[in-house]
C-alpha cells in the first residue's frame, strides 16, 4: 500500500467535504483559519505519536527553525494564557527600555526555549526588536515608530504590517480609528487598507454611512513573498 497516495485522497476527500459543509444553502462560512488550524492539530498528533520536532520538520519539508516560527505563530503561549507568544514576547520587551535574553527566558520558560529564541529572531529581522550584544549578554528593545525602515518598499511593508494587527486587535473600526492606532500618513493608511482588502487579509464592511474593517486573524505564512511579520504594536501609540 502506497501511504503517501492514501494520505493525498484522505484529504481530497476531506477537502471536499468542508467545501460542501462550508457553502451549504447558499452559506459563506469562513475558512481563514482552517489550514492553520490543520497543521497545527497535525503537528500536536505526529507529536502525540512520539515524533520529535526535528523529524517533524523533515516530513513538513521546513527547516528546524521555520517549523518553530510556524509553531510559534499558531500556537497560544504556555506562559500567558489567551494571547500568542509574538504578542505576549513583544509586549513584555516593549514594556521595559531593555530587557536580556536571560530575563526573556527565564519569564517565558513555560514555552520551549527554541521557540522563543526563534519568535526573538523574526521580531529582530522584522525591525520590531532591536538587539545588541552576544550570548548571555545579548539585549533587546522595542522599536520606536520612528525607527521604520526607510525605504519605501520596507516601510509599505511595515505600515500594511501594523495595520493588520490594529484591524484585528481592534477591530470593527473605521479608518478615522485606524489612525489613532498606528503611526502613518493619510495616503500610507490607505495604502495598506487596500492592499489588504485586495488580499483579503482585512474585510470591510459598510455601516450606515460608514465603512469599518475588520479580520478573524492575523497570521502571515511562512514563506509570504512580502516576508514581514504580524506582531502587537502597543508600544507604538
Amino acid at each position: 500500500m502506497n501511504v503517501n497516495l492514501l494520505i493525498d485522497a484522505i484529504v481530497r476527500q476531506t477537502t471536499v467535504l468542508i467545501a460542501q459543509l462550508a457553502t451549504a444553502a447558499g452559506a459563506r462560512a469562513p475558512l481563514a483559519h482552517t489550514a492553520n488550524q490543520v497543521f497545527y492539530d497535525l503537528v500536536r498528533e505526529l507529536r502525540d505519536q512520539g515524533l520529535r520536532n526535528k523529524v517533524i520538520a523533515d516530513m513538513f519539508g521546513l527547516s528546524l527553525r521555520t517549523y518553530h516560527n510556524k509553531i510559534a505563530r499558531l500556537s497560544e503561549s504556555s506562559t500567558d494564557r489567551g494571547r500568542s507568544l509574538w504578542e505576549a514576547l513583544l509586549a513584555f520587551a516593549s514594556e521595559r527600555p531593555s530587557v536580556s535574553r536571560t530575563e526573556i527566558l527565564e519569564r517565558f520558560k513555560g514555552d520551549e526555549e527554541p521557540v522563543v529564541r526563534g519568535v526573538l529572531t523574526d521580531l529582530v529581522d522584522s525591525g520590531l526588536l532591536f538587539r545588541t550584544g552576544r550570548g548571555d549578554l545579548t539585549t533587546y528593545r522595542a522599536a520606536r515608530a520612528d525607527e521604520a525602515p526607510k525605504d519605501a518598499a520596507s516601510q509599505a511593508e511595515r505600515t500594511a504590517s501594523l495595520v493588520w494587527v490594529a484591524v484585528h486587535r481592534y477591530g470593527p473600526l473605521t479608518r478615522g480609528d485606524l489612525a489613532s492606532h498606528v503611526p502613518a500618513g493619510e495616503d500610507a493608511l490607505d495604502s495598506a487598507l487596500a492592499r489588504l482588502v485586495r488580499d483579503r487579509r482585512v474585510a470591510s464592511e459598510e455601516r450606515g454611512d460608514k465603512l469599518y474593517y475588520s479580520s478573524a486573524e492575523c497570521v502571515i505564512p511562512v514563506g509570504d513573498a512580502a516576508g514581514w511579520e504580524a506582531a502587537v504594536f502597543d508600544h507604538y501609540q
